[in-house]
């Protein structure tokens, strides 16, 4: 075989290794707007050259560099092989070769199923990627508006006029530190997208307050005004104004019935699953969003159900496979949760909360070995990112006192002691440390 053959078979295999980035529009809309809002979302040198693309010609530039930042790799490599073994003996350079021609063909056929699964499941529509209808309205608003790190990155990621400084986590987490910057600078308005992890503080002060209406919930997130008298909720008829296809149209309905959820309005959320489930109950994301609706509402076994089905159609979903874990927690198959939780870590081996939910299962499950490995690399992760320890060490104490290894209990107690601990729970780690003691012997 010649080197002309093995770049020929190379080209449409790195064509096909990176077509992806035509359909990946959603993790580029993300990817987008954590560069252009520092503190919020991942920041990378690809990201930032994303950005770049983006500025020059939307997302059209952006998934064309993307392209090429997978392609031109790819195609570099089998070029440097088919010169590389231009000048080798014959045989060995045929079998080289050979190998390199048959990686091609393996990568154009992994390409290809990529491509498949983000045609399926991409998010193509930006409105739908972010909160970039919220943050076009908030920023229409006369007066000083404030927006939280996401809202503010989407807002600059399409062009709005954006007055005031990145809000600090303090001002989103500290009800005393919101009233300070609110004395220093009144606010006519606060947009906050969903999911409220870091602003839930916020939410929960604005929502209290007599001086503040939630004035507009949409799919992404929740506008307050203080000068409003009512709350505009989403509803069907708006996503047919919004969108012209049923997928679109049920996504931003399920995605609506969450914030609506987690807002505590309860009645229209299951109305709009409701409606989003009939014009698609078949889509993964949908049934997804709809098994974490079920989830928040405690029907656990609607949940199971749902669950299932998503993961049916995309067996790789890791939030889908997660909520199957719980659901099956919850309505007593374990062994069902451990067997769903074991794939659920191998879908995400990063992620802390699948391992979290892991142990959590497996502690349920009378399983402490299990629950213990869960713990271990929820405490590699924790160390990598630099988090806090104690609380994993406390537990990994216990599931390891509970699997009857007393050493490593008694280590994990002793580093949890050397940590930043609530008085109960350092005298709960030192009692434990004296039982386990006591019922193994001398002091180690």
């Amino acid at each position: 075989m010649n080197s002309r053959i093995l770049l020929l078979t190379a080209l449409p295999a790195s064509t096909c290794a990176a077509l992806p980035a035509f359909f990946s529009r959603e993790g580029i809309y993300t990817r987008v707007a954590g560069a252009f809002e520092a503190g919020w979302g991942t920041t990378s040198p690809v990201n930032h050259a994303l950005a770049a693309a983006w500025r020059l010609g939307g997302i059209h530039a952006s998934e064309a560099l993307l392209f090429l930042m997978t392609f031109l790799p790819w195609m570099l490599l089998f070029a440097v092989i088919g010169l590389a073994t231009h000048r080798m003996h014959r045989g060995n350079a045929s079998r080289i070769r050979l190998a390199a021609l048959i990686g091609a063909l393996a990568l154009g056929a992994l390409g290809l199923r990529e491509t498949a699964h983000a045609i399926r499941t991409d998010v193509r529509t930006p409105e739908l990627a972010g909160p970039v209808l919220l943050a076009a309205e908030a920023t229409s608003l006369d007066g000083h508006v404030l927006l939280d790190r996401r809202t503010r990155a989407f807002a600059l990621m399409f062009g709005h006029q954006v007055s005031n400084e990145p809000v600090s986590p303090e001002t989103l987490q500290s009800p005393l530190a919101w009233r300070t910057a609110h004395r220093e600078s009144p606010f006519s308005a606060v947009a906050l997208a969903y999911p409220f992890d870091s602003s839930r503080q916020l939410f929960e002060t604005l929502s209290a307050s007599p001086d503040w209406t939630l004035a507009k919930i949409d799919n992404q997130g929740v506008l307050f005004r203080n000068a409003a008298s009512s709350t505009e909720i989403p509803s069907a008829q708006t996503a047919r104004t919004l969108f012209d296809s049923p997928r679109e149209q049920a996504f931003w309905l399920a995605q609506s019935a969450l914030v609506l959820q987690s807002t505590g309005h309860n009645t229209p959320a299951t109305a709009l699953m409701e409606e989003a489930l009939k014009l698609a109950p078949a889509d993964s994301a949908v049934l997804t969003k709809a098994a974490s609706l079920s989830s928040a509402h405690g029907k656990w076994r609607r949940a199971k159900s749902e669950a299932e089905q998503a993961t049916a159609r995309d067996s790789r979903s890791i939030s889908a496979r997660y909520l199957l874990a719980l659901a099956c927690m919850k309505t007593g198959s374990l062994d069902r949760a451990l067997d769903e939780s074991a794939t659920l870590v191998r879908l995400a081996p990063s992620d802390a909360a699948s391992h979290l939910l892991r142990a959590r299962i497996a502690e349920a499950a009378n399983d402490p070995t299990t629950e213990a490995d869960a713990l271990e690399r929820l405490l590699d992760i924790a160390r990598t990112q630099n988090q806090p320890t104690e609380g994993i060490r406390i537990l990994l104490g216990q599931a390891w006192a509970r699997a009857g290894f007393p050493e490593q209990a008694l280590q994990n107690n002793r580093a949890a002691l050397a940590g930043e601990l609530t008085p109960r729970q350092r005298k709960l780690i030192e009692d434990s440390i004296e039982l386990i003691e006591r019922r193994a012997g001398p002091a180690r």
